[in-house]
């Protein structure tokens, strides 16, 4: 009894020995692939694999970028069909399994990329799912590279397409280490350049390599595909760009290598003419161009209260010229003038009957000598008085007032 219990033991433990691999690590398995394939072109793979035994399975093709598998089509001979990602399982094509589980003969699966997928390097994957259930299996991650091609018109390529330059004998490298060290947008003569810096230990080549643009970017076009340009371990090399402009006012500069993988990032403010954007001790800063050749020091910008001074300036006081101020002289009479009309009219005072106020015929004033003006009210209250009298005394009087005139006069 014991004995027939362990072959029994023996059997079951066989059994699950040979089905459990199948149970656990049924998974299909692609075996040859194009390593890579132009937009909307159609292609084949093939796979197998350890799957359940005589069963049906739908398969189809994903390819993407990370977990966003869904820019491929798989064709359905059955119903001739393209079928996308999101298409219901039902309306893939069937595989059998043969009894020991297999995908025997292997399975050819024809599909194509569609136009909205990314250009570059992408993951491959093939997807089966057992009828009537709804368990996934996923295949191993395969690379495959998408392009473009020479012939594909421009109204079939998605807005977010960028062609990759292709060549049948020539083989672009991807390396690292690669950066952008020196950016001159503004020269006073000849082109604009950017300089490369190559830190391997090894010589590169840059070649089919992508330099944009914030203009490129946003337009989705090519840029510049850098030509030729071979870098010696650690050392800078310039290259001058002609597909593209930098801007003087700055402006945004990437750089992919041929797979369109981004390799570096720079961005770059207002610049003046005949200066650079250069890496200066692993800080970002204006400075004197050194094309093909490290930067040693910075240019140092003017403080914002030199800039004020220099927009602003104190002004200059004007110069004044002294001088004297001048008024313009009253008119006066002098005293040989007043000396003379005095004289004129004296007969004429002398001789008339009427009151005429001494004052209005010698004027309110008289200079003398020494030019100082002197009141005449004393006198002419005298004179008023004597031509109240009237002319009968005016002969009496006559003798007194002379002798007064001339004392005045002498005065």
């Amino acid at each position: 009894m014991s004995t027939l219990l362990r072959s029994i033991v023996f059997l079951v433990v066989l059994f699950f020995l040979i089905s459990f691999p199948r149970f656990v690590w049924a998974i299909p398995n692609i075996n040859s692939y194009p390593q890579q394939i132009e937009i909307n072109q159609e292609s084949s793979l093939s796979f197998t694999g350890d799957l359940d035994s005589n069963s049906e399975y739908y398969y189809k093709i994903r390819i993407g970028v990370d977990n966003t598998l869904n820019k491929a089509e798989t064709f359905n001979p059955q119903s001739n069909k393209w079928l996308g990602d999101n298409s219901s399982w039902v309306s893939f094509p069937v595989l059998i399994t043969t009894e020991t589980g297999q995908i025997n003969p292997e399975q050819s699966a024809i599909f194509r990329v569609k136009d909205t997928a990314e250009l570059g390097k992408n993951n491959l994957v093939i997807r089966v799912q057992k009828v009537e259930t709804t368990n996934n299996i996923d295949s191993d991650e395969k690379e495959i590279k998408i392009i473009v091609s020479e012939t594909t018109s421009t109204s079939e390529l998605s807005p977010t397409s960028t062609p990759t330059p292709t060549s049948e004998t020539k083989t672009y490298q991807n390396y690292d280490n690669i950066k952008i060290t020196e950016v001159f947008p503004s020269p006073e003569t000849g082109a604009e350049w950017v300089e490369f810096y190559n830190g391997n230990d090894n010589s590169v080549n840059l070649e089919g390599w992508y330099l944009k643009d914030r203009n490129a970017l946003e337009s989705n076009k090519d840029g510049e595909i850098i030509a030729d340009l071979e870098i010696a371990s650690k050392s800078y090399k310039a290259y001058e760009v002609n597909d593209i402009a930098l801007n003087n006012s700055g402006d945004l500069l990437k750089l992919f290598n041929a797979a369109l993988e981004e390799k570096f990032s720079l961005e770059y403010p207002e610049i003046s003419k005949g200066i650079s954007w250069a890496l200066v001790n692993d800080n970002w800063c204006l400075a004197e161009p050194s094309q093909n050749s490290a930067n040693s020091s910075c240019i140092e910008e003017e403080s914002d209260e030199e800039e004020d001074e220099s927009e602003n300036p104190t002004p200059t006081p004007s110069p004044q010229v002294l001088g004297t101020k001048t008024t313009t002289p009253k008119s006066t009479i002098k005293n040989s003038t007043n000396s003379a009309e005095a004289k004129r009219k004296l007969p004429e005072l002398l001789s008339t009957s009427s009151a005429t106020p001494i004052s209005s015929v010698l004027g309110e004033q008289v200079s003398s000598r020494s030019g100082t003006k002197k009141p005449l009210l004393p006198f002419g209250i005298a004179g008023l008085g004597l031509a109240m009298i009237g002319g009968a005394s005016v002969p009496v009087m006559k003798p007194k007032l002379n002798k007064f005139l001339q004392k005045v006069k002498k005065n």
